[in-house]
This record gives C-alpha cells, sequence and structure tokens, in this order.
C-alpha cells in the first residue's frame, strides 16, 4: 500500500450539472511534486434544439493537453455515450497508450479509431477486485449492475486516500445476464478491508434518478411483455431502444427467436452496437436469425422484428425519422406496431405527441414508456442511493451525474440518511479538491468548456458558429451589396440592401431605414478607403458589416446575421 506522503486532486471537466459529457481526473501528487494521472470517462452529452447542426459535444481538454506526460491511463467503465462516447477523439488528441476498461466500452471505441491508432494502444480489460497498477495509483474495478452489460464502478487509492465512483449503475438483484452488482466487494471498502480501518474518504454517486422514489425494476420483467406484443402482433414490429442497452438488445433477439421472427437492424448505431457486444462476447444469437433490413419484404410481416437504437439524449431521433417518413431503410404501414422501449429526453413531450400523430394517421399502432411495462430505469432510484450510501459508509460525497436539481436532491437524500451536511461537496465543472491524510478541501477551479462536433461531416464547430446560425434561425438575414472603384476606393454603385426571413422586412420602418442609411453606409466605406488607401476587398466587408450591425441593432432593436456582397470595379 502507498505511503501517506502525497495527495490526490480531483477535477470534473464534465459530468456536473448535466447528464452527459462525464470526465473525472484523478492526479496523484507526491510531496516532491512527481504527478500521475488517470482520467476515468470521456463521455458526450447530445445538445438540444438550441444548438443547430452539432451532433454532441464533449469536454475541452486544455488542461489535460498540459499534462499529458503524466497521464497514465483512460479508464472506460461502460459503453453509455455518456461516460465513453468521445473516447476516440480523447485517444487521438491525447496520444493517449494504455485504455482500461469494461470489455463491450473497448470493443466500442475500437470501432471507432483507424487500425493504426487500435495496434499503438494498450488495451486492459476490467475483471473485477482486480487491482490495476497506474504509478502511485491503484484502480480496483467492481462489477456494478447497470442498462449496459459488463459495467463497472471502480475504486481509486492513492497515497492513503480512497475515493469510490459509482458511474451510471442500478441494483439489480435478479439481472437477465446473471451478472449481480458485487455487493461483498464493496461493502468490504466500507469496512474491515484496509489494515488501518479507515473508510472511504469520498464517494462520487449517481444523482441521475433521484427524484424518483422506491427500487427501480429489473430487466428481467420485461421478456413477456415483448413476447406478448410479438405474439400477438400480425405485422411487422419495430422496437426503438437506447445504443448501449445491450442487456435489452439480448431479450429482443431471444424473444424473436422464440416469437419464430427474424432480426433486421434498422440504423448505423444499432448495427455497430451489435457488433461491438458480439465481438465482447455480451450478446449472441443464431446468425441466421439476423437478416439485412434491405430483405425484409422477403418475408411475411409477422416474421419481422426491426431494430434501432438512439443515444439516451436522443432517443426519439430514429422514430421521429420513421414516423415523418425520413428514413431511408423503413416505411411504415397500416398493420405494423411501433414500440418505443425508452424514456423521454426531457422537454420532448411534445416532439412525442407529434410523432404519435403521424403514427395514428398511418395507422400504425404505437406502444412506449415505463407505464407500458415494455421500459425500465437506467439509473438507481432512492432507495438504491441509501442503499450503496449505507454499505459504503463514506467521510464525504460529491453528487455526480446529474442536473443542478438532482445533485442538490441527492445531498438532501444523504442528509436523511445521517450525513453531517458539511461532509456533502455539490461542485461544479472545474472545481478542484484535493484529499490528504483522510480530509478533503476545495483548492481551486480551471475553466473548462466544450468541444462541439459535427459528426457526419467530421468537423469541430466553435461558439461563434453556434451563435451565428442561432441568430440566423430567429432574426433572419440582412444582406448589403456594393461596388467600390479600385483606384480610389470610392462607391460606385449600391448599396443595395435585402432582408430575409426577418420580422421587419415588409414594414415601413424597414424601407425608411434603406433610405436613411444608404448615404451614412456610402460614407463609412469611402472615409475608411481614406484612411487606408491599400485596404483590400476584405476589410471594406468588414467595415460594411460593423456598421450594418451597429446600425440595425440601434434603430431597429434586432440582431440579424448581415452578409456582405462586395466587389471592386
Amino acid at each position: 500500500m502507498a505511503e501517506n506522503s502525497g495527495q490526490l486532486k480531483i477535477t470534473a471537466l464534465g459530468g456536473l450539472h448535466e447528464i452527459g459529457k462525464n470526465m473525472y481526473v484523478f492526479e496523484s501528487i507526491s510531496d516532491k511534486e512527481e504527478t500521475d494521472i488517470v482520467v476515468i470517462d470521456a463521455g458526450v452529452l447530445f445538445p438540444g434544439h438550441d444548438s443547430p447542426g452539432i451532433d454532441y459535444t464533449f469536454p475541452e481538454l486544455n488542461y489535460l493537453m498540459k499534462k499529458q506526460k503524466s497521464i497514465t491511463a483512460l479508464a472506460l467503465l461502460n459503453n453509455k455515450e455518456a461516460h465513453s462516447g468521445g473516447a476516440h477523439h480523447f485517444i487521438n488528441r491525447l496520444s493517449i497508450r494504455k485504455v482500461i476498461g469494461s470489455k463491450l466500452a473497448i470493443e466500442t471505441v475500437k470501432l471507432r479509431l483507424d487500425q493504426k491508432t487500435i495496434d499503438k494502444v494498450e488495451w486492459i480489460v476490467f475483471e473485477s477486485r482486480k487491482l490495476i497498477q497506474l504509478g502511485s495509483i491503484t484502480l480496483t474495478p467492481l462489477r456494478i449492475t447497470s442498462s449496459a452489460a459488463e459495467s463497472f464502478a471502480v475504486h481509486i487509492e492513492a497515497y492513503g486516500s480512497r475515493v469510490f465512483y459509482t458511474s451510471s449503475y442500478k441494483l439489480d438483484q435478479s439481472p437477465y445476464d446473471k451478472l449481480k452488482t458485487d455487493l461483498l466487494g464493496i461493502s468490504e471498502l466500507g469496512s474491515e478491508t484496509f489494515e488501518d480501518g479507515n473508510q472511504i474518504d469520498l464517494l462520487l454517486a449517481d444523482s441521475a434518478n433521484v427524484e424518483t422514489e422506491g427500487y427501480s425494476l429489473s430487466e428481467s420483467e420485461l421478456p413477456n411483455k415483448f413476447r406478448t406484443i410479438f405474439e400477438t402482433s400480425p405485422g411487422r414490429v419495430i422496437v426503438n431502444t437506447y445504443n448501449a442497452n445491450t442487456i435489452r438488445l439480448q431479450i429482443l433477439f431471444n424473444v424473436a427467436k422464440q416469437s419464430a421472427r427474424k432480426v433486421a437492424l434498422l440504423n448505423r448505431e444499432a448495427r455497430e452496437v451489435v457488433e461491438a457486444a458480439v465481438n465482447a462476447g455480451v450478446l449472441s444469437f443464431d446468425q441466421a436469425d439476423l437478416i439485412s433490413i434491405k430483405d425484409i419484404d422477403n418475408y411475411p410481416d409477422s416474421e419481422i422484428l426491426a431494430i434501432c437504437t438512439a443515444p439516451e439524449g436522443e432517443a426519439l431521433r430514429e422514430l421521429e425519422n420513421i414516423g415523418f417518413d425520413r428514413s431511408l431503410e423503413l416505411q411504415v404501414k397500416e398493420g405494423d406496431v411501433v414500440v418505443n422501449s425508452a424514456d423521454l429526453p426531457p422537454g420532448t413531450v411534445r416532439v412525442m405527441a407529434q410523432i404519435s400523430d403521424q403514427f395514428f394517421l398511418k395507422k400504425v399502432k404505437i406502444i412506449g414508456g415505463a407505464a407500458s411495462g415494455i421500459h425500465v430505469q437506467s439509473h438507481a432510484l432512492t432507495e438504491e442511493m441509501k442503499f450503496l450510501f449505507n454499505i459504503i459508509r463514506p467521510k464525504y460525497l460529491v453528487p455526480v451525474i446529474g442536473e443542478t436539481r438532482h445533485l442538490i436532491r441527492h445531498a438532501k437524500l444523504a442528509v436523511d440518511s445521517g450525513m453531517d451536511p458539511g461532509s456533502i461537496f455539490i461542485l461544479d465543472n472545474g472545481d478542484q479538491i484535493e484529499l490528504k491524510e483522510g480530509n478533503l478541501r476545495v483548492v481551486g477551479h480551471i475553466d473548462t468548456g466544450e468541444i462541439l462536433f459535427n459528426d457526419s461531416q467530421d468537423f469541430h464547430v466553435d461558439n461563434k458558429l453556434i451563435k451565428e446560425r442561432d441568430s440566423l434561425a430567429r432574426e433572419g438575414i440582412v444582406s448589403v451589396s456594393f461596388s467600390i472603384s479600385k483606384k480610389n476606393n470610392k462607391v460606385v454603385s449600391g448599396p443595395v440592401f435585402s432582408a430575409k426571413a426577418c420580422t421587419f422586412s415588409n414594414n415601413k420602418e424597414w424601407r425608411a431605414f434603406c433610405l436613411m442609411n444608404s448615404q451614412d453606409l456610402i460614407d463609412a466605406i469611402e472615409i475608411y478607403g481614406e484612411e487606408n488607401p491599400g485596404a483590400d476587398l476584405e476589410a471594406f466587408q468588414v467595415v460594411a458589416r460593423e456598421h450594418m450591425n451597429r446600425i440595425i441593432k440601434t434603430q431597429i432593436g434586432k440582431k440579424p446575421a448581415v452578409i456582405v456582397l462586395a466587389n471592386q470595379i
């Protein structure tokens, strides 16, 4: 066991006050300033409708770029997008050479990397209770149940400081895959495991479902529900569920086999997760039962099960495509049954209603939600949280994996369970805490941000572009065109103004604005030309754009996107 000759610093780059984008940095710092870093999780967050053109975001890595040589490993505890969906970007950007984690998480990440990168990385698969030494940091993975097969919590120890991170979990007492939570291993962490008798110093615990009381239902509740649907439906059955829920996928394959239905995978995400799960050995089925989505018309409707998957934050994406006839793979028809085996993402009740209307118009039956019995929760409920808290008995608690209300309610739940309120810390992304000799304190804060990514076009998107898109959607677009003389920088034609999708473009005020400001814009351009005789065309465009932005905001009170079209003659 390491001697008490240093401290353990912990920084959340994501995962606080949000559900997704989890990334936690553990820095073991000796008294000689020697540092070993383990990063746990590399998750993504799926944005709402206020981020057009953005597929997902993940934490900015500036802090880690400066400490790149000290990173000993990236640890991936499950294959959920919120925890490992950005791992391929993380590995590429930081040139990570060691990745440890569940077999399923590792196989999922490998599908998103080129072979050259895969060959450069040392891949270590978790085994429950098997210690992994990473410099001065000791990691001990412990199996924990989740909606994702092969999920782990982890115990982190450095210089006598001990942390337990639950990751996303639920305490399923009768898991469909028979892989139960290692409660004995976890309970020993809080009592006699260590010779000095100390308890766990810090618990980082999942808060996502703290608003729901009781115990979560088991995935084992679902097979009979699906069997009834499959055997009583005369037409095709289309099931929508989460990408990461490989246990649910195993249930669907098994019940389809029992109900004499062939399985077709509707979208790329479904095909990817099935491939990774098969490679990891956590999903098995008869290959003869899996057919291409292109071949479903070769079978009777009563013998077809089509599966589509989506990330938890975008659970309705494929249903929306199917309902509004945007799917290139499948068109629903009368007699089909659509099953939504997923929760509604926050703020999407109206979207779901619109999707349902489309299915009703097509005379397609839709079944969905936990109330229908074909979905169970993916995260622990309050009684499971209290149970885990009581067997671990931490000295300190930091609620993680949750929006603000979840973190605060989790803290209250801990107080109600007997914990000292002064031992609970509600942190923000970027806050840094330090453990040394059993004591925890907040030692600083770093700036954190996020990287915005468009996956289909394979490019990063900056916040400036997002603001421009938002402005275009809300305020419309104004264009101004003119020509200037190469000889003397005088305006020789224009300016011509045009406004599209603007609330003010069809009224008298806009026409008056154009008449009043035409000469002012000419003066601004020509004055700049006199002061800067060698200016290029781009400089004149900038002058015109800034002038238009200013006068539109001042005189009309709007902020449309402004495009300047100019040429020199």
